[in-house]
Parts: C-alpha cells; sequence; structure tokens
C-alpha cells in the first residue's frame, strides 16, 4: 500500500523525486555543483579513502559527482519538470550545454 523512491546516488536527486511525487514541476536548484573546489569537501566530514579525483569539462571532480551529473540529466530530459541552476558548477554548465 506505499510507494518506492528510488531517487538516485545523493539526496539533491532524491529531493527532486520527492517533489515530483509530490506535485512540483518547477525546481530552482542551489547547491547542484557537481565538482569540487580545493580541498573543501561537502556535507561536513566524510571518512575513509579520499575520493579520486578527474577531470570533466575543464573542473575538478569526482567518478562519483560526475555520475550524479549524468543522473540529473536523465531524469531532466525524461520528465515534465523544469530546471533552474543557480551557480558556477559542472552541473550548470552541462545543463545550459543539454538545453541550447
Amino acid at each position: 500500500g506505499s510507494i518506492l523512491v528510488a531517487g538516485g546516488s545523493n539526496i539533491g536527486l532524491t529531493a527532486i523525486h520527492l517533489g515530483g511525487i509530490l506535485g512540483f514541476r518547477k525546481f530552482r536548484l542551489f547547491g547542484f555543483d557537481g565538482n569540487t573546489r580545493g580541498n573543501s569537501r561537502h556535507a561536513g566530514p566524510h571518512y575513509g579513502p579520499p575520493q579520486k579525483s578527474i577531470e570533466r569539462d575543464g573542473r575538478k571532480t569526482t567518478p562519483q559527482m560526475s555520475n550524479a551529473c549524468d543522473e540529473f540529466l536523465h531524469l531532466a530530459k525524461n520528465q515534465e519538470l523544469q530546471f533552474r541552476i543557480i551557480g558556477d558548477s559542472l552541473l550548470a554548465d552541462l545543463w545550459k550545454r543539454e538545453t541550447r
């Protein structure tokens, strides 16, 4: 009698899915970057080995964050949702290129 929400590889993608289920269709995304800056880590300390660093479209990222960008682009192309990505980031660059 309940639904299963398969949100994606990070909490931001999950929030979009939950918002869609609740009827929201327009999203403004803050902090959806997909890239790293310096030695900073998102969402506080992360324990274990450091993530591998890669470059994508001229930005430093990790395989996991790059994958999350691809998941977002797939979601955005296959749903009737509207997005505005706020900020300078890998995801914003990919979104601009995708929506031209």
